[in-house]
């Protein structure tokens, strides 16, 4: 069985959706920006960011999975 430290999503789902699902799960609420909001997980050691559209998206998380290499940055968790 797969161990998930956060809720699934289906793969079509959008920022609705994940809005729903994680705070379903506990999520809650404890940022919110221009366009994105973050939800803190129930034990409080993780963090999600939710938005509808960041240009900059795809760029943050390749400077994240590499910088993970030296433990110097977020960790990036694929859903």
């Amino acid at each position: 069985m797969e161990r998930r430290d956060h809720p699934a999503l289906p793969a079509d789902a959008d920022h609705i959706d994940a809005e729903r699902v994680f705070a379903a799960a506990g999520w809650t609420p404890c940022g919110t920006g221009d366009w994105a909001i973050a939800l803190r997980s129930p034990d409080g050691r993780r963090a999600v960011r939710i938005s509808p559209f960041d240009p900059t998206g795809p760029y943050t998380a390749e400077l994240y999975r590499r910088g993970r290499i030296r433990d110097v940055v977020t960790v990036i968790i694929d859903a």
